[in-house]
C-alpha cells in the first residue's frame, strides 16, 4: 500500500452478498454506485462488530490469566518448578457447576487470600466489557458459551473415508501335505491329473478375477499346490467372488525342479514349506526350495531370479526360464522390473506394445532378445490389472509403477527409466 495514488491503485471486488450489506449499511439504493468510502465504512464496521463479539472470550481469557498469575506468584520457590498441588490448581475444570456457570465472577480456586485481587481485576475487566457494550458477567458468560458453540458449528467436519469392507468371518482350513507334493520334491515328477497340483492362476478361483480366469490361457510350468489355494471356509457362500480376495495367500515359497518338459515351479503354502524343510535340508532330491517376495518398491532388493536363500544350494549358472519367471512376477504382483530387457519381455509376454514405433523395434536396446515362446491371451491384461488392484495391491496406487504402465497400455517408458542404480539390485 505504499505510494498509494502515486502509481499504485486498489480495486475492490465484492460478491453480491457483501454488496447488499454495504448498500444496507450506507443507505444506497438498489443498483446505486458504491464508493471507496462506503467499502471502508463497511470494513471498519465489521472490524468493530467482530471485536465486540469476541469481548466475552477475551474477558474470560483475562480472568483466567489473572487467576493463574496469582497462583504462580503465591507458589513457593522457583515459579517454573511448581508443586503438584499448584499445577493441579492451574488446570481448568472440564465442567462447570451451576454457581460457576451463572456466576462466573465467583472463583474459589485461588483461595480466600486472593479473592480481593481477583475481584479488583475482574472489576477492571468488567468495566472494559461495558465500554464495548457488555451487560455483566452473566451476559458475558452466555455470550462466551454462544461463541464456543458457534466455533464448534463452523469447524470443518472431518471427512472420514468410508470404512473398508471387512472380510466375512471364516474358519481356517486344516493344512495338509499331499503325498504327490512330497514325491515332486524327491523325484521332480508331477503325476498327471493329480489333485495336489493346479495351474497357479487357478488358485484364484472364487476370487473377483474368477470370471476372467476361465477365458485365460497362458504359459505352463507355474503350478500351485491345493493347500496353497485352500485357506478358509466361509460359512455362507458369497454372492460375489470379492469375499475370497482377503483370503488369497501371498507368494513366498517356491519349489523348482527340472522335468522332461522343462523347469517346473510349484508355489507352496507356508505350512507345506515348513513340513518339507527337513527333506530339503537333507539334500539328494530333485527339487530346490526358494524364498521369494515380489518387488513392490525400488527400495527393496529384487528376488525375481530365485537365487535368494535356496535349499539345497543350486548348481552354478542355474537360471530360471524367462517365461516362467515373468509369469511368476505377474502372479505374485510385482510392480517393478530390473531392466529394460525385462520390460520388453513382459510386454511381449502380455502381447502389448512396448514402443510407439514398431519399425524401429530391432534397433532398440534389448531387441536382440528372443521372442517369448508363449504369449497370454488378449484377456490377460484385464485379468492381471484386476488381480493387482483387487487382490495384490487393493489400497495402493500402481499407476506410476512399471507394471502399472504396462497394464494400463502405456508405451512411454524409455530405456533411461531403467538405468538407476537400484534397478539391478
Amino acid at each position: 500500500m505504499r505510494q498509494l495514488g502515486h502509481g499504485h491503485s486498489v480495486i475492490f471486488l465484492v460478491p453480491a452478498e457483501i454488496r447488499d450489506k454495504i448498500t444496507a449499511l450506507r443507505g444506497i439504493r438498489a443498483g446505486g454506485k458504491i464508493r471507496v468510502a462506503d467499502v471502508l465504512a463497511w470494513s471498519v464496521g465489521e472490524t468493530w462488530h467482530e471485536a465486540r463479539r469476541l469481548i466475552p472470550l477475551w474477558a474470560a481469557q483475562g480472568r483466567q490469566h489473572q487467576r493463574q498469575l496469582l497462583l504462580r506468584t503465591a507458589s513457593k520457590g522457583d515459579q517454573y518448578e511448581l508443586s503438584r498441588e499448584t499445577a493441579a490448581q492451574l488446570l481448568e475444570n472440564n465442567g462447570l457447576t451451576l454457581r460457576e456457570r451463572y456466576c462466573p465472577a465467583c472463583d474459589g480456586q485461588a483461595g480466600q487470600a486472593g479473592q480481593t485481587v481477583l475481584a479488583r481485576e475482574a472489576a477492571r475487566i468488567q468495566r472494559r466489557c461495558r465500554a464495548f457494550g457488555g451487560r455483566g458477567p452473566g451476559a458475558a458468560a452466555a455470550a462466551l458459551q454462544q461463541e464456543q458453540e458457534r466455533e464448534r458449528e463452523i469447524l470443518p467436519e472431518r471427512e472420514n473415508p468410508p470404512p473398508e469392507p471387512q472380510p466375512l468371518p471364516a474358519q481356517p482350513l486344516e493344512p495338509s501335505l499331499h503325498a504327490h507334493v512330497e514325491m515332486f520334491v524327491r523325484t521332480g515328477t508331477v503325476p498327471p491329473r493329480s489333485a495336489a497340483f493346479m495351474p497357479a492362476l487357478h488358485a484364484l478361483a472364487g476370487s473377483s478375477v474368477s470370471h476372467i480366469l476361465q477365458d485365460l490361457c497362458g504359459p505352463s510350468g507355474l503350478l500351485a499346490t491345493a493347500d496353497f489355494a485352500r485357506t478358509v471356509h466361509l460359512p455362507t457362500a458369497p454372492a460375489t467372488g470379492g469375499a475370497w480376495d482377503a483370503y488369497q495367500r501371498p507368494v513366498q515359497w517356491i519349489a523348482t525342479a527340472h522335468t522332461r518338459s522343462g523347469t517346473v515351479a510349484v508355489v507352496l503354502s507356508p505350512w507345506e514349506a515348513n513340513a518339507l524343510m527337513p527333506i530339503f535340508r537333507a539334500g539328494g532330491i530333485a527339487a530346490t526350495l526358494h524364498l521369494f517376495a515380489p518387488r513392490t518398491s525400488l527400495a527393496t532388493r529384487s528376488a525375481e531370479d530365485l537365487l535368494l536363500y535356496t535349499t539345497p544350494p543350486l548348481i552354478p549358472g542355474w537360471r530360471a526360464p524367462r517365461a516362467l519367471m515373468l509369469t511368476l512376477l505377474l502372479f505374485a504382483g510385482q510392480l517393478y522390473l530390473r531392466s529394460y530387457d525385462e520390460y520388453i519381455g513382459m510386454c511381449r509376454l502380455l502381447g502389448v506394445p512396448y514402443h510407439a514405433s514398431i519399425n524401429d523395434e530391432e534397433s532398440l536396446s534389448g531387441a536382440k532378445e528372443e521372442k517369448e515362446a508363449h504369449v497370454f491371451e488378449p484377456a490377460a491384461v484385464h485379468f492381471f490389472l484386476t488381480l493387482f488392484q483387487q487382490i495384490r495391491h487393493p489400497s495402493a496406487d500402481i499407476s506410476r509403477t512399471d507394471l502399472g504402465h504396462i497394464l494400463a497400455g502405456d508405451v512411454l517408458l524409455p530405456p533411461s527409466a531403467f538405468s538407476g542404480p537400484t534397478r539391478a539390485q
